[in-house]
């Protein structure tokens, strides 16, 4: 009587074992199924603005190609006081490419050109000026640097600074120049923060010319601030704030206050194409301005 016992307890304790390990595998299955649909449904951000800079480096041994084209047209202008008023059609056209290359993790390196084409009509008295100019548009080569990385808070910050290289055209009595003649050393600190798929951008920076020929210009001082939203792998709408002051001697300082919309598509996971939209919202001594932009960037 005992050993049947024995043996049906025996079976029982068995039969517990195996249900505890079955609902333990269940378990561990269920588990690893929410892992796999939570990173099924993981949206990386990205971080590349139009008008915004942003903290992304490229890795060492790899290679970054930007090519961009942007229009510009304005026919008003605001004077000293932010009045609006009427000039001639005034439009650029700067097609432009970027190379940039990875020097070592967190360190890059880039070298931009363009290319110009310049039209200002007349208006009022004024007929003596040139209308028209193209050619080079001044080169410049800068470096970024990331120095802060907080990947539980989804927070970095680089700095970016790079020198304006006068490589454009010099204006004449019957052509309208494509450079400004002088050198830059372009400096400026740069955060971005992730919140979910919302992303945002914050940048702040000062335009510093040098040697001669920049007219009493002491620099330029300009901020910007993008957010936006990724609603797929592939799509993210953006809005911007551009600011941009100019530190002039003896005249008032020309600014202007601008807003950006775009959208960002990326085309593939080391690709993307960016068109968006600028318009000027407010100023002084500076034009009224409309801009179109359109990017191509591919990493390899």
């Amino acid at each position: 009587m005992r050993t049947a016992m024995g043996a049906v307890l025996a079976a029982l304790v068995l039969a517990r074992c195996a249900c505890v390990s079955c609902a333990a595998d269940l378990e561990s299955t269920a588990k690893e199924a929410q892992t796999a649909v939570a990173a099924a449904n993981q949206i990386d951000v990205v971080h590349w603005k139009i008008n915004t800079g942003d903290t992304y480096t490229i890795d060492p041994c790899h290679v970054e190609l930007d090519v961009r084209d942007a229009y510009t047209a304005s026919t008003r202008f605001w004077d000293e006081d932010g009045n609006l008023h009427k000039h001639g059609d005034h439009h650029v056209n700067d097609l432009s490419a970027a190379v940039t290359t990875g020097i070592v993790p967190n360190l890059d390196a880039s070298l931009a050109l363009g290319y110009e084409w310049i039209h200002s009509g007349h208006f009022g008295f004024d007929t003596m000026s040139p209308e028209n100019g193209s050619g080079l548009d001044d080169a410049f080569l800068g470096m970024r640097w990331r120095f802060f990385k907080d990947p539980n808070n989804d927070f970095q910050v680089a700095y970016k600074s790079g020198f304006t290289i006068p490589t454009g055209t010099e204006g004449s009595a019957t052509r309208i120049g494509t450079g400004n003649g002088f050198w830059n050393w372009d400096q400026s600190v740069v955060a971005c923060k992730d919140w979910g798929r919302f992303t945002t951008n914050a940048q702040l920076g000062y335009l510093l010319p040098f040697g001669e020929d920049h007219e009493g210009l002491k620099g330029e001082l300009f901020g910007n601030a993008a957010c936006g939203y990724q609603v797929n792998r592939w799509l993210q709408p953006e809005i911007e704030l551009n600011y941009g002051q100019l530190i002039v001697d003896d005249v008032d300082n020309p600014q202007i206050l601008a807003a950006t919309a775009g959208l960002i598509f990326s085309t593939s996971e080391h690709s993307a194409l960016m068109a968006g939209v600028q318009q000027a919202l407010a100023g002084r001594s500076a034009n009224d301005l409309t801009a179109g932009v359109v990017t191509f960037r591919i990493v390899w």
